[in-house]
């Protein structure tokens, strides 16, 4: 009797033991994917995010604005035609929202944070980003702005050049496709002569200049200062 006591003992024991391996079994199935649910959640928010860095210029009519983004979260903007002072200041993204810290400008130190809807349109041989300012994101008190918040609205056409515009550019100066090089890319300027706005873009072979131009962003057109690669 005492032997059949100790092997239901054992047996209950045994059984037990794959419950509680079962249960652990399941609970770590349960955990893994919860981590990756929210790993896959926290991979689809970062893609909604649009990368506005670079150097962009208001399509309106007037005095445009021009803004440069900088991967840092730093920037600057100004007006072109009335050469007002640059602002420097700073900026943080949400998904399909921009905030602003924009400089005072009724003698007030610091800065206001205003907050504007993004939208990214790739269609076009340059990309257009539209600042949409929404009001009930930013700051409740944006008088010490002078209105300066409206002003920023609008649409923006990039002004450097796309990874697809620079390939293009590199196979008119004759840079072989196979051939490591860096290239740089120099701050936009506007052309009086030609009336459009131009971008410096360099190619080196180690430290060696090797092809080089002023291009029109929005034609891909090597306009002036050309250097052709040579083979040399």
């Amino acid at each position: 009797m005492r032997k059949i006591f100790i092997i239901l003992i054992c047996m209950l024991t045994i059984l037990a033991l794959a419950g509680c391996g079962g249960s652990n079994e399941k609970d770590n199935g349960k955990g893994e994917k919860e981590e990756a649910q929210k790993k896959a959640e926290s991979t689809a928010e970062e893609a909604e995010y649009i990368n506005v860095a670079g150097c962009w210029l208001q399509t309106a009519e007037g005095d445009p604005f021009m803004i440069t983004f900088n991967d840092d979260n730093t920037m600057d903007y100004r007006l072109i035609l009335s050469e007002n002072t640059v602002f420097f200041t700073e900026f943080s993204l949400q998904p399909d929202y921009i905030t602003i810290d924009m400089v005072n400008t009724n003698n007030e130190e610091g800065t206001t944070p205003v907050v504007y809807k993004l939208d990214l349109n790739e269609e076009q041989e340059s990309p257009i980003l539209t600042l949409t300012l929404d009001r009930e994101r930013s700051s409740d008190d944006l008088s010490a702005l002078y209105g300066w918040e409206t002003v920023l609205e609008g649409p923006y056409r990039y002004l450097n050049l796309t990874s697809d515009q620079v390939e293009t550019v590199r196979e008119a100066l004759g840079v072989p496709d196979d051939m490591e090089v860096t290239m740089v890319q120099r701050t936009p300027e506007y052309w009086d002569g030609g009336q459009r706005w131009l971008v410096d873009i360099e190619f080196y072979d180690g430290t060696t200049l090797i092809a080089a131009a002023a291009v029109d962003p929005q034609t891909t057109e090597p306009c002036r200062d050309i250097i052709r690669y040579s083979g040399k």
